[in-house]
This record gives C-alpha cells, structure tokens and sequence, in this order.
C-alpha cells in the first residue's frame, strides 16, 4: 500500500512538474508582437523616424499658438534647465500643438507612454489621444519622474491604446505641453497571461481532482 502511494505521490509530481513546464516554454518562446519603439527627440528633426530590428515609425510634429518648437534642453531660462538623468530634446507644441506617430510597424495590445513637464501654471499636463479607428481619450499621470525643487515636475503619462493593426496614433496638446520623448511598449500577450492566472487555480483544485480519479 505505502508503495501504490508513493507511486501515485510521484506521478502527481511529474504531472504537475509537466504542466509547469509547458507554461513556462510558452512564456519563454512567446515574444511580443513588437519591441518598444520611442522617439527621443535628440535632435529637431521633423518628421523623426525611428527603427531597429524589426520596429519602425515616424513622428510628425504640429506646433500649435505659442509654442516655441524644439528645445536641446541645456539652455539656463526655465523649464529648459530644469533637465533629469536621461533626457535629450524638448518639444514646445504650444496650444493645440500636436505628434502624429505613422508608420508603425507593430500590432497587438499596446500602452503610450509620454515624458513630459507639468506645473501648476502654464503647463497643466492635459493630452490627449486618438487611434485612427480605435479608441481615444485622455492619457492618464502616472508617476513622477524628476521634481525641479519649485512648481513643476517631469512627469510619465500613460494610455492603453488597444490592439495596434498598425494604426496612426495623435496626441494633441490643447493647452500646451512640452514633451521629452514618446514611446509605445507592447503589453503582455493575452493567452499567456490568462495561462499565469491559472496556475493558483490548477494548484488549488489538483488534490480535489487526484481523489476523485483514485476513488
């Protein structure tokens, strides 16, 4: 009897020891649809296109009233002084100033990320977003990346764009932004993530189901 059930003790193991591994192959062969694209903007130009191994896409900058175009951002008059570890170029887009990203050579689940300065005044932080045929909407704060010890901060602002098929993506600043880099990250696939969720699940109910088979 102690050996039937050392057996079967075993044979649970190896089962389980199998199911983990099958799930971790899957997260280890399964890429995104696309590595991260991001526009840097360290230098003017307009477009700006960008690529590497199998990624691509241009940003088209509109400046709107008021603003003032591309900053290097090593200048002494404020904000354009006030630069974080990291940053390259700014771009003043004024009211109403806008980036358009084309292009694209990316599809699936993707999130918009925008690095840009907000202070009590001028430069509220509003931005907005609009997928050419998906979703639009307004990008959310989502932590602060350098404080500037008076008014303002650089700040990350993000948006969760949906599937990509590629698509043409805006953001517009209607009261004025100005903004240090952009960048578009891939999310998780969805069929792996559910099969992460179901392993709490198949761990939990395995001795339940084990029972019911040996009785």
């Amino acid at each position: 009897m102690m050996l039937i059930s050392m057996n079967l003790g075993s044979e649970r193991k190896h089962n389980m020891k199998s199911l983990l591994t099958v799930i971790s192959l899957a997260l280890a062969f399964e890429s995104p649809a696309f590595a991260g694209i991001e526009w840097g903007f360290d230098s003017g130009a307009n477009p700006l296109d960008v690529g590497g191994p199998g990624v691509s896409g241009r940003a088209t900058i509109t400046v709107g009233s008021f603003g003032t175009g591309w900053h290097l951002g090593t200048g002494t008059d404020y904000p354009w002084s006030l630069s974080y570890p990291g940053a390259s170029g700014y771009w003043d887009l004024g009211q109403a100033g806008s980036i358009v990203l084309s292009g694209l050579s990316g599809s699936g689940l993707t999130t918009l990320t925008v690095f840009q300065w907000v202070d009590s005044g001028t430069y509220g932080g509003t931005l907005n977003f609009a997928v050419n045929g998906g979703p639009s909407g307004t990008l959310a704060p989502l932590r602060e990346i350098a404080a500037s010890g008076t008014s303002g901060a650089w700040w990350e602002y993000v948006a969760n764009l949906g599937s990509l098929n590629p698509a043409q993506i805006m953001v517009s600043a209607p009261g004025g932004a100005i903004i240090d880099r952009l960048t578009l990250v891939p999310e998780p696939a969805t069929m792996i993530a559910g099969a992460i969720l179901l392993i709490p699940f198949v761990l939990s109910t395995w001795p339940i189901l084990h029972r019911r088979r040996t009785t």
